[in-house]
């Protein structure tokens, strides 16, 4: 027997030892070897797509990756060029189901930093997408049950004003309209036309699709929505756009964060002489919309949980509005934050990447 006999079996058993616990955990799993050849694929990984995983060991990793889903193969080319993925989210039809899943790419390099190996890490977050849009659609009609008595009390006003002037016409045979009336009545309707258009448009469920869009106008046209909200607690919201480049979003998710955060300004400012801020601004690599009042602040203990699921400081609050919104953010690989000073008042910054 060789002096290097106990020192390879004790390697193997390791492997084996390793190759069991993979087994255990509830991530798939692939390892290969520096050919990128797999060398585990692991009991997870047969449990996500629905298959016999004793079959993918020993083939080329690129092959392994078409035969579990087509739409792997953004994710063979990050690994034919060199390329690593890290926390990289993709949805994949799996026997006409839906799966979302969480995937990671690392190299895997020896005690001499050289190259042995990948490894993927496949984790099923279908649960957890699925949890955060049933929370994202809580909060929408939660927020939109709010400003629907704000609208028809809105609405309301000029449509009575219109009815005064048609009852007046209706009352004096061969009634000549004054042309400045009818101009004043078509204001009115076309006030009344445009916050339904944008109520109608905030109820609708996103569509979940990445676009380019002008930011100052999704903005302004949700702060028109919100102005409604804004009169009925005496709160006055100022705008301050700047000029910038057309941003990769999805228009109906970043919606829902504005209703949100201007809601939640609005709500924070006194009831007499209250203003909420809304701005925008740009630079060479991001866009930010600022959200300001001139509330009573928070205190320490709150900004320390805001954003936990079902934290509220509101009577009939749900705790839902800005976890929704830091979880839309984040899908949009941007950031939110908030600075608040006691007596002062609060602004939430949320900046986006210009490249989406």
């Amino acid at each position: 027997m060789s002096k290097g006999l106990p020192c390879e079996k004790e390697k193997f058993l390791d492997a084996v030892r390793a190759s069991y616990v993979f087994d255990y955990l509830t991530s798939g799993i692939i390892v290969t070897n520096e050919c990128l050849y797999c060398t585990v694929v692991n009991k997870s990984i047969g449990t996500i797509f629905n298959l016999d995983v004793s079959t993918l060991v020993g083939s080329p990793v690129q092959e392994v990756l078409r035969k579990l889903a087509p739409e792997f193969e953004t994710m063979i080319k990050e690994i034919n060029s060199g390329g690593m993925l890290s926390d990289y989210e993709l949805a994949v039809n799996i026997s006409k189901e839906i799966k979302y899943l969480l995937i990671n790419v690392r190299q895997i390099l020896n005690e001499d930093n050289i190259f042995i190996g990948l490894a993927v890490t496949m984790r099923d977050i279908t649960t957890l997408k699925l949890r955060q849009e049933q929370d994202r659609v809580i909060d929408r009609l939660t927020a939109m049950s709010q400003l629907a008595s704000c609208l028809a009390h809105e609405v309301r006003n000029p449509l009575t004003s219109v009815k005064g002037f048609l009852q007046l016409a209706s009352l004096k045979e061969n009634y000549v309209f004054d042309r400045n009336i009818i101009r004043l009545m078509l204001d009115d309707l076309m006030s009344v036309e445009a916050m339904i258009t944008e109520f109608l448009q905030a109820t609708r469920p996103s569509q979940g699709k990445i676009a380019l869009c002008d930011l100052n106008r999704l903005v302004y046209k949700t702060v028109l929505l919100m102005e409604a909200y804004a009169r009925e607690n005496n709160v006055v919201i100022k705008t301050e756009f700047k000029k910038g480049p057309l941003v990769e979003l999805d228009e109906g998710s970043i919606r829902q964060v504005l209703i949100n955060l201007i809601k939640n300004a609005i709500e924070a400012c006194p009831n007499q002489g209250g203003e909420v801020t809304v701005s925008t601004d740009y630079d060479n690599s991001s866009a930010r919309i600022g959200v300001e009042d001139n509330g009573q602040g928070m205190s320490k203990e709150v900004l320390d949980n805001i954003g936990k699921a079902y934290f509220t400081t509101k009577e009939n609050g749900t705790g839902l509005g800005l976890v929704v919104c830091w979880n839309i953010i984040t899908q949009h690989k941007g950031v939110m934050s908030v600075h608040s000073t006691p007596s002062k008042g609060t602004i939430f910054n949320v900046n986006l990447p210009l490249g989406g």
